[in-house]
Parts: structure tokens; C-alpha cells; sequence
């Protein structure tokens, strides 16, 4: 689709039809946009046969504030969203952006009275040279609907959103059929997932969740918290390594970057498989990063070429180091520095690809970076996904890896600035796929995601195709969690399923 081209909506109010060739759009820093006020709605798109009915399907609660949320399918530019508000709940821009861009509104007339519904129309965003610009809230009842649709005509002559920006391509709203326990401590705490897959029952599997105002947390496939391990050392992001040589045996470890005042560094734990416990075999009880500094994020990787163990740990000035597990005296792990660079701007999330030899970063501000993952490599590094194109919206937070068989899968990024998920092939140049745009259900929504996790796996009965753990920023009223995804939903709008792949060396 060439720049500048735009789409036309026909929106369809009462027994009214309006066609707009573009409209005004919430933009990206929290803008207030024009909005329609009517007591019936309906919307048609493209290709609809009929103009169809919808209803109220979904409750969530914010700030007391009761919103039920209908949302119709997305267009190529953008999507038609519904808002029914509950009386006397008037939002105004600033709890807009907060609520992300599923819902956009700006005071309500008269305070909103129950029965009114809001249509409401955005984009990702402006286009550059109209992102500094401010129009002024215009709500309109029904019977003002022709200074609406005056206004709306007259700004999107004015403006012409960037297509790169606007280009969100297919997109998933899948539900949460499970949620873990909410960490223990308020207000930001939670923050990245990692799961471990049981080598021969797949139901004992595990999911881990960092508190990083307190330690990590060990949940079953039910969500209950199994174990707590580490308090106090304030454990940010986590990550499992498969088939360490540890003396005689192998064994799976999880590793995880601590920022607690006493256990600034690096924290391992061993997994044991028949009590499904971890337990802490950190040499010197702590491992010492970036000169005594604070870490940020880490993943772990194995090469295929030595069949040595490294892990990545990232810091909030861009700075990488890359160090070299080994087994210590006395049953411990410990670790050497064998590599650093720098990816510029802030980062903190990562994930390594051992069949591929490559490890991706997230620099928040910016995208996705690709680098050679082996310690002997020169560290020159692709920015494979950039922060504006495909919806993607900074923050880039957490990383994840779809692995299946003969190389193929999925690369994950958690696009905080939308509350959504984009998904990128695997492989070659990494190619955008999709959106996954969780909608609430019985365990509501997901918003301000942290970290993220995926396995192709079977797990537990729940999840026998593979699991998509999310970190959810507001579940409100209660404190931060992680919600449990089955693949097979994401997998729905045409992704692969593979359940062959297995994350172990062999």
C-alpha cells in the first residue's frame, strides 16, 4: 500500500450511514481525538454482508469505574472500537493512555450516562509531521452528528497517518485460560516469565515469575505457587538452561538477574525434576556483573558448535556481557566473562536461538536487534524489527522464542506502548507475521507486559499444544500476575503447531 492512500469506513449510527474517507486518531503521546455519541450503534466493515448486532461482552474495572467493551474485527488501517460506560464515569485522555490502545475516549458529556455507547476510531498514530499537534476534545450526542462528521472530515484532510504506522497486518485476540497467583508484593512487582518443560511428564512442568521486589516465584500449570525461592534478592528477568554438565549428569538450571542489595549480580538455581523443586547453587552465593553494577535482563544459550553454556545479561545504559557457565567446587555454577558490547539505548529484554546461533535484544526505543550469539564473533548486530512499523510501540519489552522442528517457529516481542504481542518468523530476515491482541475473559485482560514466555511443548491437560505466558502489568484490583495462554488459540489465525521440538540437547 503506497503512502498517503486512505481507507474509507462507513459507520453506521441509528438508521444513519456516514463514510469517512480518514479520521482523527488517538495518537501514540495521549491526544484527545473527536468521538461520536450515539444510544444505538452499529458498525460495518468491508465485506460484511449485513450490519450485523453487537452486545456488551466484556466487564473490566478500572479505577471503579465499570467499562464494557465490544470490539469489532480489525481493519487493514485500523479498527472501530465500541464503549458502553457505566454512570457518571467520564475518563479523560490521561486514563485513556493509561488503559492503552484498546480504549481511547475523552470526557463524556453529561457524565456519561449508562446506555450511552462511544464509537471510537484510532490509529497507531499520526503521521510524524502531525504528531506535535493538538486539537481539542469534540463529543457529540446524535443529534449533533452533522458538526461530527464535519469535524472528523476536515482533520483527516489535514492529516495523513504514515503507513508504516498504521500497517498492523493480521491480528489474534485470544483469551487466558489460566492465571498464576498474584505476586505477593503491589504496585510494580511482577515482571518475566520463563518456563521449564519436564523431561517425561509434561503435567510436572513449571512456569517461573520474578517479584522483583522480592524473589521468584515457582507456579504449577494451575497457577498455584509451588515454591518461592531467593527472597530478598529482587530477581528481574529469568531464564532456563537444559542439560548443564554438572560433574556426571545433566541438569536444567534457571538463571536469573537479582538487583537486591545484598545479591547484586547473578543467581542460579538447579531444577529437580522428581520434587519439581529448585534449589540454589550460585557460586560465591552471588555472581558480580558489569563490575559490581546493576543487571537488567538475561537469556540463556548453548552453542551447537562447543556444547558450552553461556548466559546474556543486559543493563539499562545498553550495555551486554556475555559470560561462560562452568561447574565450581562444591556442587555450585559459576561464570566468566567472555564477551561484551553495547546496542546503544536502554535494553533489557533478551532471548538467545541455540539452533541458529543468533540472539535477539530488545532496545526499548527502538526494536529488535539481532547478533551473532557464539563468544568468538564480532558483535555486529541487525536491527531486524523497528519501533513504528507493524504497530510496533516502544516500550520493546519481553522476548520470546516459538521453536519447532527443522528450524521453523516464531520470535515474540511484547509491544508495551499497544498492550499487544507482534509475531516475526524465525528465521531468514524475520518477517512480520502477526498481532496477538489478548481481549478479556474470565481472567481478564493484559496490559503493560513485561516479560513474556512460550514453549511449543505439551504441558498439562490445559495446555496440550503449547503455552504463551504473559506478565500482566494491571490486575487491578488485585496485584500483578501472569497469564496462562493455550498456543492453540494464538496458533487459530494460521501459525504453525508443532508439539515435535524438544528444548534439550540431544
Amino acid at each position: 500500500m503506497g503512502e498517503g492512500r486512505t481507507l474509507t469506513f462507513s459507520v453506521i449510527i441509528g438508521r444513519r450511514c456516514f463514510w469517512f474517507p480518514q479520521f482523527l486518531m488517538f495518537n501514540s503521546y495521549g491526544k484527545v481525538q473527536p468521538q461520536v455519541m450515539a444510544r444505538k450503534c452499529r458498525t460495518w466493515q468491508p465485506g460484511d454482508q449485513s450490519v450485523g448486532s453487537l452486545a456488551p461482552t466484556v466487564t473490566q474495572e478500572r479505577k471503579g469505574r465499570e467499562l464494557k467493551k465490544v470490539r469489532t474485527r480489525p481493519f487493514a488501517l485500523g479498527r472501530i472500537d465500541i464503549v458502553e460506560l457505566g454512570p457518571s464515569h467520564a475518563k479523560d485522555a490521561k486514563d485513556a493512555k493509561q488503559d492503552g490502545a484498546r480504549i481511547r475516549s475523552c470526557t463524556t458529556p453529561n457524565g456519561g450516562q449508562r446506555g450511552e455507547l462511544r464509537i471510537t476510531f484510532y490509529f497507531a498514530s499520526f503521521a510524524p509531521f502531525a504528531r506535535h499537534i493538538a486539537f481539542p476534545t469534540a463529543c457529540f450526542r446524535l443529534k449533533n452528528w452533522l458538526p461530527a462528521l464535519i469535524l472528523l472530515f476536515a482533520v483527516s484532510c489535514a492529516t495523513r497517518p504514515s503507513v508504516n504506522d498504521l500497517a498492523l497486518g493480521p491480528l489474534v485476540e485470544p483469551m487466558a485460560r489460566l492465571e498464576t497467583t498474584p505476586v505477593p508484593h503491589g504496585h510494580d512487582a511482577a515482571d518475566d516469565p520463563a518456563i521449564w518443560v519436564h523431561p517425561s511428564v509434561p503435567g510436572s512442568s513449571l512456569i517461573l515469575g520474578t517479584d522483583k521486589q522480592g524473589a521468584l516465584n515457582v507456579y504449577n500449570l494451575d497457577g498455584s505457587v509451588r515454591q518461592t525461592v531467593g527472597e530478598g534478592t529482587q530477581p528481574n528477568n529469568v531464564d532456563v538452561l537444559y542439560g548443564f554438565q554438572w560433574g556426571a549428569r545433566l541438569v536444567d538450571l534457571a538463571v536469573a538477574t537479582t538487583r537486591g542489595a545484598r545479591a547484586r549480580g547473578l543467581k542460579i538455581w538447579a531444577i529437580d525434576p522428581q520434587a519439581g523443586q529448585l534449589t540454589d547453587v550460585t557460586a560465591g552465593e552471588v555472581i558480580g556483573l558489569f563490575g559490581g553494577g546493576e543487571p537488567y535482563g538475561c537469556c540463556t544459550y548453548r552453542s551447537r558448535r562447543t556444547g558450552e553454556a553461556f548466559v546474556f545479561v543486559t543493563a539499562k545504559n545498553g550495555q551486554v556481557e556475555q559470560y561462560a557457565l562452568h561447574a565450581a567446587a562444591e556442587g555450585k555454577v559459576g561464570a566468566r566473562k567472555v564477551r561484551a558490547f553495547r546496542v546503544g539505548s536502554m535494553i533489557e529484554a533478551g532471548v538467545a536461538d541455540d539452533e541458529q546461533g543468533v540472539v535477539y535484544f530488545g532496545e526499548e526505543s527502538r526494536g529488535i536487534w539481532k547478533f551473532p550469539a557464539e563468544p568468538d564473533a564480532a558483535p555486529l548486530g541487525v536491527l531486524v524489527a523497528r519501533v513504528g512499523e507493524n504497530g510496533l510501540r516502544a516500550d520493546v519489552e519481553g522476548l520470546a522464542l516459538y521453536c519447532a522442528t527443522e528450524g521453523r517457529g516464531y520470535l515474540i516481542a511484547s509491544s508495551q506502548g499497544n498492550n499487544t504481542f507482534k509475531v516475526y518468523e524465525r528465521g531468514g530476515t524475520n518477517r512480520f507475521v502477526l498481532t496477538i491482541d489478548p481481549r478479556a475473559g474470565a481472567f481478564g485482560d493484559v496490559q503493560d507486559t513485561d516479560g513474556i514466555a512460550v514453549t511449543s511443548c505439551p504441558t498439562s491437560r490445559d495446555f496440550p499444544r503449547g503455552l504463551f505466558v504473559a506478565q500482566d502489568g494491571d490486575n487491578s484490583p488485585a496485584r500483578q500476575n501472569f497469564k496462562l495462554f493455550a498456543w492453540e488459540d494464538i496458533a487459530a489465525a494460521g501459525l504453525l503447531v508443532d508439539t515435535n521440538w524438544s528444548p534439550r540437547p540431544r
